[in-house]
């Protein structure tokens, strides 16, 4: 089953394409009602663990995220990590940020601490 939303100016892009085993959240999270946006991947994320699917990688690609939205962001870190507790898959987690933004890489490690998840951290340039 897949879920995909399409990006828009203060909206990220979700991408949840089962079939080729590619889970992204990428763009720009500022939505005005962060936990009614990110509801259908909570709900998704709630029938992925009766997938089935054995090893997978989640991928967050974000630019810039609100406050909210982190929130939210940290809902579906712990809902993952109990995935992993949970089923028999192997699970990880990439977060990605640009070469100089070390405030996003800080908010990926404070929501890696919080979440108890481990998470893989790879730089890019733009």
């Amino acid at each position: 089953m897949d879920l995909l939303i399409v990006e828009t100016n203060n909206t990220p892009q979700i991408s949840f394409k089962s079939s080729i085993n590619e889970y992204i959240i990428s763009g720009r999270s500022y939505p005005k009602e962060a936990n009614s946006f990110y509801e259908p991947v909570l709900k998704w994320l709630n029938s992925f663990e009766n997938m089935g699917i054995v090893k997978c990688n989640f991928q967050f690609k974000l630019e810039f995220f609100n406050t909210s939205s982190s929130k939210v962001l940290l809902e579906i870190l712990l809902k993952l990590k109990e995935i992993i507790e949970h089923c028999k898959t192997q699970l990880s987690v990439t977060w990605f940020f640009e070469e100089d933004d070390e405030d996003m890489k800080e908010t990926g490690e404070m929501l890696m601490e919080l979440s108890k998840l481990p998470l893989e951290f790879v730089s890019y340039k733009i």
